[in-house]
């Protein structure tokens, strides 16, 4: 969690070379995150910027104690802390909160932070404006983050490293990598030109205003990949807090397949929009259904591994034994328990096989040390 010692509004205002119009716009959308919501103000309030910037927080309706927060922020804190409060719940009427907040937008830059991430470093925001204020043909600055599990009670660092380097990638790289999920941006870490998220959603308002998908941000990296280059800072900027209910991990499995079929539908859609090759498309399908496949078989759901087994073979134009075994698994029983026998054997085989290579790297990396003493 957040530690530093808030300042209080004067002292912020004080550092800032002029105080309207805001440079940066913070965007953080909360919805019943009582537990959490002061972490993620705070983390925007400690931000240590040579320049001007304003949070607007939109609350969805919450139900518990997260708006008397957010209004006792935004009293101690006026000419930042802009609030949204909703009487309704707009995202479960399927509205989506870019909606409301997008026009309230001053800043030339966008950053965004829901409300149960926050951010731990206080030079987040300037480290990236500066990147943005020099670098024309930079349109998005994103970052690594860690993980906070809220169910393990664990805090991991360096959430990954899979990034580094891929902003002098070419754009049509970078597109592809963020369509098959190899390519992962932190929403929490982003800051974006505005001018460039206005314009995407003026051209693409269908995706994000009348599609139905269940998440905005994926669609918006896609857009943008098309439009300016990305810039990674390989350095943990945020810490994003892994829940034990969220959109896309839960314990329903109907909350889970209508989220990863979701996910599947937008793929789809700009697999078709951006013309993208057949393996492309058949690698990217194929991954959304053998997730499907894999909720079926944990549930015991034979319903949902039809579903899988369908899309399966009309991306691939077969189905392998393996993703036969589990479908016939998710018929539960003892069809359940021989199926994960079987995995627990051919997992452990493949492990057997790995070991002359595991072996042989060991030795290549002690030849390649030399003589020690």
């Amino acid at each position: 969690m957040v530690r530093e010692v808030l300042r209080s509004e004067h002292e912020i205002l004080s550092r800032w070379s002029s105080l309207d119009p805001p440079l940066v716009s913070v965007i953080c959308i909360t919805y019943n995150h009582e537990k959490y919501i002061r972490d993620a103000i705070e983390g925007c309030l400690i931000q240590d910027t040579d320049f001007p910037f304003e949070v607007i927080i939109h609350d969805d309706a919450s139900t518990d104690g997260t708006t008397a927060i957010v209004r006792a922020y935004a009293e101690r804190y006026p000419s930042i802390i802009k609030p949204i409060y909703q009487t309704e719940n707009q995202y479960s009427q399927g509205n989506k909160p870019i909606t409301f907040w997008l026009p309230r937008v001053r800043g030339q830059y966008i950053a965004l932070c829901e409300g149960d991430d926050y951010w731990h470093d206080p030079s987040k925001l300037q480290k990236q404006v500066d990147i943005l204020e020099t670098c024309p043909e930079v349109g998005l600055v994103h970052g690594d983050a860690d993980r906070e599990s809220q169910v393990a009670g664990q805090r991991k660092g360096a959430a990954h490293r899979r990034a580094v380097a891929l902003h002098d990638d070419s754009p049509e790289r970078l597109h592809e990598r963020i369509m098959a999920g190899e390519y992962i941006i932190w929403t929490c870490t982003i800051c974006a030109r505005t001018e460039l998220v206005r314009r995407v959603l003026d051209e693409a308002d269908w995706e994000f205003t009348r599609a139905g998908f269940l998440m905005v941000d994926t669609p918006m990296w896609l857009e943008l990949s098309q439009r300016c280059r990305f810039r990674y800072i390989d350095e943990p900027l945020a810490t994003i807090r892994v829940l034990a209910e969220s959109a896309s991990k839960s314990q329903d499995p109907d909350r889970l397949s209508r989220f990863n079929r979701s996910c599947r539908e937008m793929r789809g859609h700009y697999l078709a929009k951006f013309k993208c090759s057949t393996e492309l498309r058949e690698r990217v399908l194929s991954k959304y259904d053998e997730s499907m496949l894999r909720i079926a078989f944990r549930a015991c759901r034979e319903d949902l591994a039809a579903e899988a087994i369908l899309a399966l073979r009309e991306v691939q134009g077969r189905v392998t034994c393996l993703q036969r075994l589990m479908a016939w698994g998710s018929r539960g029983g003892s069809a359940y328990f021989i199926a994960r026998a079987c995995f627990a054997v051919t997992h452990l085989l493949q492990r057997i096989r790995n070991i002359p290579r595991r072996v042989s790297r060991v030795l290549r990396r002690r030849a390649s040390s030399g003589p020690t003493g």
